[in-house]
């Protein structure tokens, strides 16, 4: 996959990948020869097995691997794009509570899970984007302005992580989460005012003949 020096077999790859994580890859994981391979420079090929997690971390980074990565990326687009909407959907319906679903979760932390689940708040997000510009479009004031400009950079902060992203944890996309729920708060208010519909007059049309 990334040349003879960094070859890995299917099955290496099968059992060591998941979409969600990439501890399983990292120097304290199960697969860190992964990371010897590729994430350490050539010099330290002969050492890298000999050192520990944290050494090996600290170690002098492969220069190449960015341009294996997108080399990869380039020769495997369809691959890439399965990995990343795997991802995101791991990021998006993953809940606030701790440990992995297992399937014999009490009915609280099932409804818990769904009520935290980023996919709620990403979805009230992107209606909360739809109204806005119906909304503003009648009428402007300062929470409406203020709510848009969270929306605006909360939502393209969090569907960022379609194109790159390390692990699922419900941390990640915080900054989304506290801003969508921001906008929702200090716009209530306006959205539960009445969008005047336009006049006549205002739409330049001509009343009845006489």
């Amino acid at each position: 996959m990334f040349g003879p020096a960094s070859s890995f077999t299917r099955e290496q790859v099968t059992d060591c990948y998941a979409p969600a994580f990439w501890d399983h890859l990292a120097p304290w994981g199960e697969c860190r020869f992964f990371w010897d391979r590729l994430a350490v420079s050539r010099d330290l090929q002969g050492i890298v097995e000999t050192l520990d997690a944290p050494a090996l971390v600290e170690a002098e980074p492969n220069p190449e691997l960015r341009d294996l990565w997108v080399a990869a990326i380039v020769r495997h687009p369809l691959a890439y794009a399965q990995h990343r909407l795997a991802h995101f959907g791991s990021e998006i319906w993953r809940g606030a509570s701790i440990g992995e679903p297992d399937g014999q979760e009490p009915a609280e932390i099932v409804l818990y899970d769904r009520v935290t689940a980023s996919a709620l708040w990403l979805a009230i997000g992107v209606g909360l984007l739809i109204q806005f510009a119906r909304v503003r479009a009648q009428r402007r004031s300062a929470s409406i302005d203020a709510a848009l400009a969270l929306l605006l950079s909360g939502l393209p902060y969090a569907f960022a992580y379609l194109v790159i992203g390390v692990a699922t944890e419900l941390r990640y996309v915080l900054w989304s989460l506290m801003a969508i729920f921001t906008a929702l708060v200090i716009s209530l208010p306006e959205l539960r005012q009445p969008v005047a519909r336009p006049t006549p007059s205002a739409t330049g049309a001509s009343g009845p003949p006489r």
